[in-house]
């Protein structure tokens, strides 16, 4: 919940602090010589705060005519831009739990933040001058949540595995192993109709996208996204044909292979807002979803890269 009225009382508050900072000798020496510009997007009042210290003078505007360019990108509401002023907020904490969402020179614009610690006495300031003394009452209580483990295994619908329909792996740890016949696999499976390939490539399709434009609004709560667009024809011509009873385990641009293989997509979508209604309750997300009820055994970050000069071979 926004603090502030509306946005032009929110225009107005910043404007008024930023003028006093621009007006502090020690802020802006300290500032001198960097050539950056800061784009504060606000989600909740749908506006944008531009702070340009390229020129010789430092100075801010708002909502410029689109494209505008600039070197970072801090995305955020109302309430958390409050408590930044008010000395309440980590900002590296922020940006990793993703209240603030930064892309581009992040750690350029980070190294800007002690300059602005003359400018924190001014907040308060400009909050009393503009009748909102109200926003300087500190909460007295505060609600201690309830931390709980997350349970990858034994909670239905929670990464629970449907261990009937995954047959036990055909060699027992056992001095006998060599001499044990694998266990009975599930029929053949039809292959699949080039329809249906074809529809679920632009199923896959139509969900990468819609998840490349949720990351650009800084919507969903990751801190880099890898999409499959451009992979669908192997997941859906590979996956479709994989029976129930089939592991799989991908890689880092996983979300296609899933999908072909059958996970829910409201599920899915769901995990990959942090959704408790996700197929890992929102704990695996982009890069860890996993769906044991249709084999999918999750997914990893790690790829390999062959270096011939640690194998002692010469390099072609």
């Amino acid at each position: 919940m926004s603090p502030y009225g509306d946005r032009d009382e929110l225009v107005a508050i910043l404007s008024a602090l930023w003028d006093e900072i621009f007006a502090t000798p020690a802020v802006v020496e300290k500032v001198a010589g960097e050539k950056l510009v800061v784009k504060f997007r606000y989600t909740d009042f749908k506006t944008a705060l531009f702070i340009d210290i390229t020129g010789d003078t430092p100075r801010y505007y708002w909502d410029p005519e689109e494209g505008t360019p600039f070197d970072v990108e801090m995305i955020q509401t109302s309430e958390t831009s409050h408590k930044f002023w008010m000395e309440q907020l980590n900002v590296p904490m922020a940006i990793a739990t993703r209240k603030v969402v930064a892309k581009g020179s992040v750690q350029k614009a980070l190294k800007l933040l002690p300059a602005l610690k003359p400018a924190f006495a001014l907040y308060p300031v400009i909050l009393e001058r503009m009748g909102r003394e109200d926003l300087l009452e500190e909460k007295t209580t505060k609600k201690k949540k309830k931390r709980r483990a997350f349970r990858l295994f034994g909670r239905k619908g929670a990464g629970s595995y449907d261990l009937e329909a995954i047959p036990s792996f055909p060699l027992p740890l056992s001095e006998s192993s060599l001499q044990t016949t694998p266990p009975e696999q599930a029929p053949e499976k039809e292959p699949a109709s080039p329809t249906d390939l074809l529809k679920t490539m632009y199923t896959i399709r139509a969900f990468e996208e819609h998840l490349a434009r949720a990351f650009q609004e800084g919507e969903l709560p990751t801190e880099a996204i890898h999409l499959s667009i451009g992979q669908e024809s192997v997941a859906a011509g590979l996956c479709m044909n994989l029976r129930k009873s089939d592991y799989l385990n991908t890689t880092h641009r996983g979300h296609g292979h899933i999908i072909a293989k059958g996970a829910d997509l409201k599920k899915m979508m769901a995990e990959l807002y942090g959704k408790e209604s996700g197929l890992c309750r929102g704990k695996g997300g982009s890069m860890h979803v996993t769906d044991g009820s249709i084999g999918v055994l999750g997914a990893n970050g790690i790829v390999g890269r062959f270096n011939p000069f640690r194998s002692g071979q010469t390099p072609r």
